[in-house]
């Protein structure tokens, strides 16, 4: 026996897979409700001239954290990249360049790593600490210290 397609059979079949491409591209565009963060970084006065931001998520309730390059004391997060509401820590890199640190390399050794220049207290024990609020603009500055202080 031959199955024969109805005219409603398929009508049906064409309003499901219409309904289906609809449903698909239908999405809240910041599902997460992501905001815009931006900053300057300075280092014992001057503008953090290259370098690494990370924000990680102090809630419990959240798992999303995110991070930027810094260039010439200044990072920036767009909406797509950016940060939802709550509180983060904030982790700030900068190491030197292996070129200034061993201007003469050998190939018989490896490479050094490059040595952190920012304080411990700023990156890998930081403590500084932000809030993304919708209330107001999520501008962060930090004033960074070889210091530490």
């Amino acid at each position: 026996m031959k199955f024969r397609w109805r005219k409603y059979e398929v009508t049906l079949l064409v309003v499901f897979w219409a309904y289906a491409a609809v449903c698909i591209g239908c999405g809240e565009a910041n599902p997460l409700g992501r905001l815009t963060v931006s900053g300057s970084v300075s280092f014992d006065g001057q503008p953090l001239e290259q370098g690494t931001i990370r924000f990680d998520p102090l809630d419990a309730d959240s798992s999303v954290g995110m991070g930027t390059v810094i260039v010439n004391g200044r990072y920036a997060l767009g909406e797509t990249q950016g940060l939802p509401l709550g509180t983060y820590r904030v982790a700030i890199t900068s190491p030197e360049s292996v070129l200034a640190t061993s201007p003469t390399m050998d190939s018989s050794k490896p490479p050094e790593l490059p040595r952190e220049r920012i304080p411990v207290c700023y990156n890998t024990q930081s403590e500084l600490h932000v809030t993304i609020d919708q209330k107001k603009p999520n501008t962060f500055d930090f004033e960074l210290s070889s210091s530490g202080r």
